[in-house]
């Protein structure tokens, strides 16, 4: 009896602190009017745009070049260059990110065009070592009713939790749009704090619970 008890609050602990198996999907917020989502210059890295962007130190990106085509397949890149559609670049690692955004992040987009236009998200991911984990699925219109190219981000999506990820796993993201006119769209990372979601404060309840009892039956 003890060592089932062990067993089940080991397992609880383990599966709260393991990366989910399933594709985690990513949340659309927007458009947003204000200052709520950057400006890039502070929030950052910066890891997809079609303009320059202050990055901390050791942070690359795709400076992807629009080249007057209405559509990107854009990945990230943690060497600073402009990638060819459908490329993956070089990935950064868990322990960079962690180091600069934190645990638990969102990812804003600045959408450089008018409002009279029409931009589409039409996909968002965070690949981890070669592993779809987090996903936006559109089409969705990310047109900037309210701010147009101004360093601040229309958009945002998440939340990206990294628990359980190792170090030295590697990420890449990849934004996918069509319907481009102006040029300018820009991607980068903002921390945020959470709270446990409840199924993982339930798990560690279990887990406390388990611990506690076999204890109890062992005085």
């Amino acid at each position: 009896m003890k060592r089932t008890l062990l067993a089940t609050a080991v397992a609880a602990t383990l599966f709260a602190s393991a990366p989910a198996s399933a594709i985690v999907a990513l949340v659309l917020n927007g458009p947003i009017n204000g200052s709520d989502l950057g400006p890039q210059s502070t929030s950052n890295p910066c890891v997809i745009a079609a303009t320059q962007c202050q990055q901390p130190f050791g942070f690359g990106f795709n400076n992807f070049v629009q080249g007057g085509t209405s559509a990107i397949d854009a990945y990230s890149t943690n060497t600073t260059q402009a990638l060819p559609d459908g490329l993956p670049g070089n990935p950064y690692t868990v322990a960079q990110l962690l180091s600069v955004v934190g645990q638990t992040f969102i990812v804003d987009i600045d959408i450089n065009t008018t409002s009279a236009n029409t931009e589409v998200l039409q996909l968002f991911q965070v690949i981890i070592n070669g592993v779809v984990q987090f996903a936006f699925n559109g089409p969705a219109s990310v047109a900037p009713v309210f701010q147009n190219g101004n360093g601040f981000g229309d958009f945002s999506l998440g939340i990206i939790n990294l628990a359980g990820f190792a170090p030295t796993d590697q990420v890449l993201f990849r934004m996918v749009m069509t319907g481009l006119v102006d040029g300018g769209e820009s991607a980068w990372l903002q921390p945020v704090n959470t709270t446990p979601e409840p199924g993982t404060l339930a798990l560690a309840g279990l887990a406390l619970a388990g611990v506690g009892f076999t204890l109890k039956r062992r005085i």
